[in-house]
């Protein structure tokens, strides 16, 4: 019975210099990488406060509704507006048509693309489909929290607070 020389394992990997580098810019860019994913989810509720201050409270109370600032999607025909949907069709494509006349197991469509072939007979229930959204950014908020807050009386407060707690924490 004899005893094997016990051989090192051959290294895997890059040696040397670039190696060396290589091993380093994949330890800053982890560690990167971690903290941009940290900061982001600390900022999160300011970018969907700043997305729900673009809302309006249609989109607020719709549970349909998406993440970004929209409204839905209508189309104007023979002198009245319609809501779009996005609807599928037998060979498969989703095509974003108005609805005209919902009934329970068909409805009638308009292609807002190509009006003028008329209108467009769809087997199915149309309470089931996606309703078409289009960005839409509301700013009108802002004003209406300006004109209903006096934000002048609240910016005084808010310095004579200040001024007095500086004031007496200066006293102590």
């Amino acid at each position: 019975m004899t005893l094997a020389a016990a051989r090192p394992l051959p290294r895997v990997g890059l040696r040397g210099h670039f190696g060396r580098r290589m091993r380093k810019w994949t330890a800053v860019s982890t560690f990167t990488l971690f903290g941009l994913v940290i900061v982001s989810a600390y900022l999160m509720p300011l970018g969907y406060m700043a997305a729900t201050s673009l809302k309006d409270g249609a989109q607020l109370s719709d549970s349909a509704a998406p993440l970004y600032p929209a409204k839905v999607a209508t189309f104007a025909w023979e002198g009245q507006e319609y809501p779009v949907y996005s609807v599928p069709t037998a060979d498969g494509v989703v095509h974003r048509w108005a609805l005209v006349d919902p009934r329970r197991e068909d409805a009638t469509f308009v292609d807002p693309a190509h009006p003028e072939q008329g209108t467009i007979e769809w087997q199915g229930r149309w309470r089931g489909l996606e309703q078409a959204w289009q960005p839409d950014l509301n700013l009108d908020n802002f004003a209406t929290v300006w004109q209903q807050i006096n934000f002048g009386r609240l910016l005084v407060n808010q310095f004579l607070i200040a001024i007095l707690s500086t004031f007496r924490q200066l006293m102590t």
